[in-house]
């Protein structure tokens, strides 16, 4: 009997679920879901589906993200001359558009929908919106970029080095938000950056040429000495051989306090000074940095360790603040 029961139960169990299934396959999806809303000059449209409410906006957020990125990557492909040839193969520019749950204020849910267990949602980019802020953006970046060409040519040749990198990531930054802007703002003139950013490139190049940099280490422990040579190297600063009117120069000196603690551990301690002088300017910027290491082994090795500590605390900063150097003008 039991048996008999439990065969006559799975046939209408199946038929219940079937009921189920075909009730949720033929629920109609939504216009907007079938037929997506077609992308304005001002909107762009896209539309995700998850088992949750938010999780459908992610979806929809990303889907939205790749369809901006995707054309702003073909609209600097198509329109590389967008600032300048030149300047585009001077330098690479990365053309992603930053577009994450921070910008949010950019997009709104244009409606919403429960089929069964899954949530649509159709999300909305204001392009107008996009556009107004990237053009403050690239207003208040480009006027910080004039201030800082202006100022390049006045600095030391070291410094002058030191600022072109700044400024040739600056334009970058800039060149990134006016390809970005075109997409968003349909007819940007850019003719006036280009002229602009041909200027800023002469000017770099000439800072560039000029890197030259006397090195003074004779004061310093070796390790430090070697440290420090290393260091300018990774910065692209090319060492002169020998001082002359326009070379700035770099003192590094050392002093080293060595000892054993209660416990016979070595201990070491290192304090390296390096100042900045110029020909023309006097000291320029100075620096005190102090380095500890303990070795319960060797001595060398503990200060082995302080070397260390220091490479770890130079690379933390860029030249310029590391240095505490006077940017004039």
């Amino acid at each position: 009997m039991f048996t008999r029961r439990k065969l006559l139960t799975l046939p209408i169990t199946m038929l219940i679920l079937w009921i189920g299934v075909m009730g949720i396959a033929q629920a109609k999806l939504p216009d907007w879901v079938e037929s997506p809303t077609p992308d304005t000059d001002t909107h762009l449209y896209s539309v995700g589906s998850s088992a949750t409410l938010d999780l459908a906006k992610k979806a929809a957020l990303v889907e939205l993200a790749g369809k901006v990125n995707s054309r702003v990557q073909q609209l600097y492909q198509s329109k590389e001359r967008a600032v300048n040839d030149q300047y585009s193969s001077w330098t690479s520019v990365d053309t992603e558009v930053e577009i994450g749950e921070t910008d949010l204020r950019y997009f709104y849910v244009n409606q919403t929908e429960q089929i069964g267990n899954v949530y649509w949602v159709e999300l909305v980019l204001d392009k107008v919106k996009m556009a107004q802020d990237l053009s403050a953006r690239l207003e208040l970046e480009h006027s910080t970029l004039q201030s800082q060409m202006n100022a390049l040519m006045q600095q030391s040749m070291f410094v002058q080095f030191l600022q072109a990198k700044v400024a040739t990531g600056n334009i970058a930054s800039v060149k990134q938000i006016i390809i970005q802007l075109q997409f968003f703002q349909q007819g940007l003139d850019t003719n006036y950056y280009s002229s602009q950013y041909n200027e800023y490139l002469s000017t770099i190049q000439q800072a560039v040429a000029g890197n030259q940099v006397y090195l003074d280490d004779s004061k310093a422990q070796p390790q430090v000495a070697a440290l420090i040579r290393n260091w300018l190297a990774e910065q692209g600063v090319n060492l002169a051989s020998k001082k002359n009117a326009k070379t700035d120069v770099l003192l590094v000196s050392t002093e080293v306090n060595e000892y054993q603690d209660k416990r016979d551990a070595f201990n070491a301690e290192i304090v390296t000074t390096i100042k900045v002088e110029s020909a023309k300017q006097g000291q320029i910027g100075h620096a005190t940095l102090q380095t500890k290491g303990r070795d319960y082994k060797r001595a060398d090795q503990a200060i082995g360790k302080a070397v260390k500590a220091l490479k770890l605390r130079i690379q933390r900063q860029q030249p310029v603040e590391l240095l505490n150097i006077v940017v004039t003008g």
